[in-house]
């Protein structure tokens, strides 16, 4: 996926209000393909590329699965660690976005704010793409 300088800037603007309001640890935009587009927050804390192309495989056995019962796909998934969790929250048909966060916010912030965030995100990505 290519996209324009312009694009990422408000990609990154609205990961950055989804990281203050939700206070999660960061968000990463990744393509279905694996490649990270864009991430905001402490993301020197993990290995962005190798975190992005296992959050992308997760999402499309999950989505395998899915069929399987009757559904297209989830729409959300959740992994609950013991300091960190992760939510993965589809993002049109372009993307996904990995939201971690510790045990100082709650799952239904993480949610209520992924899905505020995630329809901006793929509105901006099919602007981007249909220009």
């Amino acid at each position: 996926m290519v996209l324009y300088e312009r694009c990422v800037h408000q990609l990154n603007a609205i990961l950055a209000q989804l990281v203050e309001k939700s206070e999660v640890v960061c968000a990463v935009l990744i393509g279905r393909d694996g490649q990270v587009i864009t991430g905001c927050g402490d993301l020197q804390r993990f290995s962005i590329t190798s975190l992005a192309a296992l959050v992308a495989a997760t999402y499309a056995s999950t989505k395998t699965i899915a069929q399987m019962l009757g559904e297209e796909e989830f729409n959300t998934l959740f992994h609950q660690g013991k300091e960190l969790h992760i939510n993965i929250t589809n993002v049109g048909e372009k993307a996904i976005l990995a939201t971690i966060f510790n045990n100082r916010c709650s799952l239904g912030v993480v949610k209520y704010f992924a899905e505020i965030y995630s329809p901006q995100l793929g509105t901006t990505l099919t602007n981007e793409a249909d220009e």
